[in-house]
């Protein structure tokens, strides 16, 4: 009666020991894609442009641009007059293939600051309107633009696009 008794506990014992394994891989498995889920949720979204393949921004229009790059918190627009956009102010389509944008560590200040320097001739699109004129300043909150009607001051949270006219970033940032 003891061996029975020795053979029932020891299958008992061998089953809550496999249960116990696998409770803990279960747990294992659980806490890696809880950290995994983390991680992707804690990802940039100019990160996030530039590992799928090309990236369109929607227009308001109904139209798309491709992004050629994607700075710190800006997109950057190739074509006969290139375009800075802010990402807070787009949408945009990501295509399982075609080329990536390129990343610029440069933030949007950044940017506009170089564009000032060289002297860049644009066209600032706001919330209230635009203005088109030299880029005289990329100051801290704000841009100034000498247009010929006078200087007008551009808050960044109020502008949705800055195309380039003349000028431009020198080389690639």
């Amino acid at each position: 009666m003891t061996d029975v008794t020795e053979r029932g506990l020891d299958k008992l014992l061998l089953g809550l020991g496999a249960q116990l394994e696998a409770a803990e891989r279960r747990a294992d498995e659980e806490a890696a894609n809880d950290f995994a889920f983390s991680l992707a949720q804690d990802s940039l979204m100019a990160d996030a442009l530039t590992r799928a393949g090309a990236v369109t921004v929607m227009t308001p229009g109904g139209g798309r641009l491709s992004v050629s790059a994607v700075g710190e918190d800006f997109l950057w627009i190739e074509g006969s007059a290139p375009q800075l956009i802010p990402l807070a102010q787009s949408a945009f389509k990501l295509e399982d293939r075609g080329r990536a944008p390129a990343r610029w560590q440069m933030s949007q200040l950044e940017a506009c600051r170089e564009l000032a320097r060289t002297g860049a001739i644009v066209e600032v699109t706001c919330s209230f309107g635009s203005a088109l004129g030299k880029l005289e300043r990329a100051a801290r909150d704000f841009l100034s633009v000498a247009t010929d009607h006078g200087r007008v001051l551009a808050p960044y949270a109020a502008f949705q696009a800055i195309r380039v006219i003349r000028g431009g970033l020198t080389g690639d940032p």
